[in-house]
């Protein structure tokens, strides 16, 4: 077979459709149906951890510390304070992959801010256990024995 019909000259190449994706993928990065608050399975672990260490460092304190943050008293605080407020406080163990994923994951649309109450609800969500982790972590301490 000549190549001029390979490209366009045979009715194979005519006939042929191409499908192109019009909708936009669930997994493709950056598409509109990738939600804001959508992340990886390893950075809501890193969420989850870094959540628990702040928990644990505020020691029932961090509804007062987000709330110092909020000069204007309008619910809002900047990301980047409350980023300079927990690491003034010198969480042990926390990291800055965690800490920068968890406001990322906080902040939704990525605007700089995040509402105090919703940062502190979502905390509480990821420090939380639902009922199959709880399950899973039952059968798993089961099984090592």
């Amino acid at each position: 077979m000549a190549s001029s019909q390979l490209h366009g000259g045979s009715s194979f190449a005519a006939s042929r459709q191409v499908n192109y994706d019009l909708e936009p993928s669930q997994d493709r990065k950056g598409s509109s149906a990738h939600k804001a608050d959508d992340i990886s399975p390893e950075e809501l672990n890193l969420c989850r951890s870094g959540a628990r260490k702040i928990i644990q460092a505020y020691q029932g304190e961090i509804i007062e510390a987000v709330n110092s943050c909020d000069k204007l008293n309008e619910g809002l605080v900047s990301r980047e304070d409350l980023l300079k407020t927990i690491e003034s406080r010198r969480v042990p163990d926390l990291t800055p992959a965690e800490l920068q994923i968890l406001l990322k994951a906080c902040d939704r649309g990525s605007k700089g801010y995040l509402s105090s109450d919703k940062f502190v609800e979502k905390l509480k969500e990821l420090v939380s256990e639902s009922k199959d982790e709880a399950a899973l972590r039952l059968f798993a301490m089961n099984c090592k024995r």
